[in-house]
């Protein structure tokens, strides 16, 4: 018989409430077992709740190595895998796992820890930015410390995440002592945003107003990302959200949001001097797909040569993380590789820092209706601010 009676997701059944210690232990044992294997040069890659099973005196342990990439000489080379292949599972794996923009390090690891973590509280995985908050569901002393480590290790963008279990362990550390931890003021980014915008398109400010000029578009969104801001900006769409760290402009006029191709018809803009409840408002048109030798592709990479030149190819060819390209066969990691992915899902798209009402969850319903509507009008708009209003962050409200 097995020593170990269950795994973690069964051990979660069995328990009505979590205690703060049921939670501590958790994040002990994720730190002190991920420490062990980076320092192997091991990546797990499939860290979820049923790969973590607990013996009969509650004590866990980490399994199913099946798909783990390996680097070091001393382990078979059989369990190395390549960039680019798709593993494990969806709900819990990093987001380059899942889209390949990024090289799978050690950070794809601390991503599905952190959705353990988040998981382990709230029964669910994190969809995005602007989810639910321990510290909001329990008085517990660390609280803040917990959401704060969870957040910053979910971020879309791995460079953005804590580099190490060492990074992580320090700031847990320093976070129980109560030092060392920046209370960040959610107006300062909500300010530069602000500011971001005024100074480009002024009309936005105290009146709804929308442009069209796809120059001006972009001469915005420059503005906004250039700005340095202490949490990363977030999109929403009333479904899904996520953080988000560019929107550049392409050759035939739609716009790259990370890897999602946006055909932006309008840029609806209405501010004021509240700052937590100011409106970006993209609204979307369908984007044509790319026609490759006859066929038409909505998923594609761009491989930029040497001379400047682009050159655009299916996106299920760098999947292997190969491609033979000018006669040569090229790792695609050293080649510079732009992914485009047409999904012509969503009508609207808000841009915010995290803490602004139209991020946050309680106003996702007032977004999700207007992905029904086939042309927004200035009242649609109106009516979105006086409904997203009634509804602030906590961390908005501390300082109102």
């Amino acid at each position: 018989m097995s020593p170990y009676a269950k795994n973690l997701k069964e051990y979660r059944k069995e328990k009505n409430e979590i205690q703060e210690e049921d939670f501590k232990k958790l994040i002990e044992f994720l730190l002190t077992t991920l420490k062990s294997i980076h320092k192997k040069n091991i990546i797990h890659r499939d860290i979820k709740p049923e790969n973590i099973l607990v013996d009969k005196d509650g004590k866990f342990v980490l399994a199913d190595f099946g798909i783990a990439h390996y680097e070091n000489d001393d382990f078979l080379i059989d369990n190395k895998t390549k960039k680019g292949e798709r593993l494990a599972n969806i709900g819990y794996s990093a987001p380059e796992q899942i889209i390949n923009n990024h090289e799978v390090t050690q950070t794809a690891d601390i991503y599905s820890m952190a959705q353990i973590m988040y998981w382990f509280i709230f029964e669910n995985v994190s969809r995005g930015t602007g989810g639910e908050k321990i510290a909001k569901k329990y008085n517990w002393k660390d609280a803040n410390v917990y959401d704060m480590i969870i957040d910053k290790c979910l971020r879309n963008n791995p460079t953005e995440r804590f580099q190490s279990v060492e990074e992580i362990s320090q700031f847990y550390k320093n976070g129980k002592k109560k030092k060392e931890i920046k209370i960040i003021d959610p107006f300062e980014d909500m300010f530069e945003f602000h500011e971001a915008i005024v100074s480009v398109v002024p009309e936005f400010f105290n009146s709804v107003y929308n442009i069209t000029d796809k120059g001006v578009m972009s001469e915005l969104f420059n503005s906004i990302f250039s700005c340095k801001y202490n949490e990363s900006l977030c999109f929403n769409t009333g479904i899904g959200n996520n953080s988000i760290s560019s929107i550049i402009k392409l050759e035939n006029d739609d716009f790259l949001m990370e890897e999602r191709q946006l055909n932006i018809r309008k840029v609806w803009g209405f501010l004021n001097d509240s700052l937590y409840d100011d409106i970006l408002l993209l609204e979307i048109d369908n984007s044509s797909p790319y026609k490759i030798e006859g066929k038409e592709y909505y998923h594609v990479a761009v491989i930029k040569n040497e001379d400047g030149k682009e050159d655009i190819v299916p996106y299920e060819k760098t999947l292997s993380g190969y491609i033979r390209y000018n006669d040569k066969v090229h790792k695609i990691s050293d080649l510079t590789v732009q992914e485009r992915k047409i999904r012509n899902d969503y009508k609207v798209i808000v841009i915010a820092p995290s803490h602004n009402c139209t991020i946050i969850p309680e106003n996702d319903k007032f977004l999700e209706k207007l992905q029904c509507i086939n042309e927004l009008q200035q009242e649609d708009i109106r009516e979105l601010k006086r409904k997203i209003y009634k509804n602030k962050s906590k961390e908005v409200l501390r300082r109102l």
